[in-house]
């Protein structure tokens, strides 16, 4: 089904432009975390629940030039190990380089995304994430391999290599059928489901910076080990099927001292395409923010974090948002 959203909001402070909302501030609070640069050492440790216990434990170390991560997740009724994360990276002078469970955001996150959908109205950014390794509360999805960045002068190229697992539900003949991805391994359906798919992936980006402004490309190409049909008994024949897919993306941004616009576009090898495109105008404190979706229901990214009011499939929307910078603490 179509949907088509228009919001109209006023008069919403932010320190660092707008926030609308809890989700959108959410979505800021995971920007600023991946910006920050933090302790050398920060642990986090959490336990809780009576009937069952819930675990997590995250461990970041870094200095200037490295960086190691540890996640360790369980849900009360799960198996104690249900989820672990683990990457290194390092930056030196062949660039910066990963290697373990990776989720960078590239360009937009039409084909790359960090985390999952954010508000409609979020505010949207070409920005690429300054980490390269895993920083996501989703467990499927994530790339374990390794990626390489590096820049010289105005280019900057990415390129990354893995293999993804994701949960996964299939039928009598074997096929994949449903993806599902609350990460819960509580029931026996869930349990069996439980990494059930894998893919082999591989990306490729290049940038070319001019002034405040950009053009980039990027490259994606998914093998999955088994066949999927996600159509759900012909309740959605367009959805996806096949075991490969092979995606493409232009983004390109172009900023002023009144505002900037930036837009990004991708499509499949079947000709299928979806896009974003944002215009943003400032004058003095008072500015205007529009944002303008276009996802095709035979259009699916598999590694996908956009702007939605659901999910980056079967959506046609716009979200504009007026108001004043007001300055505020988080």
């Amino acid at each position: 089904m179509w949907t088509i959203l228009f919001a109209l909001f006023a008069s919403v402070p932010s320190a660092l432009g707008a926030v609308d909302g809890e989700e959108e501030r959410a979505v800021l609070l995971r920007i600023l975390d991946d910006e920050r640069s933090g302790d050398r050492l920060r642990v986090r440790w959490r336990l809780r629940g009576w009937d069952g216990v819930q675990a997590y434990q995250r461990v970041e170390w870094q200095d200037s030039t490295r960086a190691l991560f540890t996640l360790h997740e369980r849900d009360a009724g799960e198996a104690w190990w249900d989820f672990v994360s683990l990457h290194y990276a390092q930056q030196g002078r062949w660039g910066e380089w990963a290697i373990g469970d990776i989720q960078p955001k590239v360009a937009g996150g039409l084909l790359w995304g960090r985390g999952r959908h954010s508000s409609p109205t979020a505010r949207w950014s070409l920005r690429e994430s300054r980490h390269l390794g895993y920083r996501s509360a989703v467990e499927n999805g994530v790339v374990r391999g390794v990626a390489w960045r590096q820049r010289v002068g105005a280019w900057q190229w990415l390129t990354l290599a893995g293999r993804a697992q994701f949960d996964a539900r299939s039928d009598d003949t074997g096929r994949i059928v449903s993806l599902p991805e609350s990460g819960r391994h509580v029931s026996p359906v869930e349990r069996r489901g439980r990494d059930a798919l894998s893919a082999g992936v591989g990306g490729l980006s290049l940038r070319r910076t001019i002034g405040d402004s950009h053009l980039g490309a990027v490259l994606q190409f998914v093998h999955f080990s088994r066949r999927l049909d996600l159509r759900r008994r012909g309740r959605t024949p367009w959805d996806f099927v096949g075991n490969r897919q092979m995606l493409w993306s232009v983004d390109a941004a172009l900023r002023s001292s009144i505002g900037e616009w930036m837009g990004e576009l991708g499509c499949d090898a079947d000709g299928h395409c979806a896009g974003l495109g944002q215009w943003q105008l400032r004058r003095g404190r008072r500015y205007a923010r529009l944002l303008v979706r276009y996802y095709p229901a035979e259009f699916r990214s598999f590694f996908s974090a956009v702007p939605s009011a659901s999910t980056a499939q079967n959506e046609i929307g716009a979200a504009l948002v007026v108001g004043d910078r007001k300055s505020t603490r988080l």
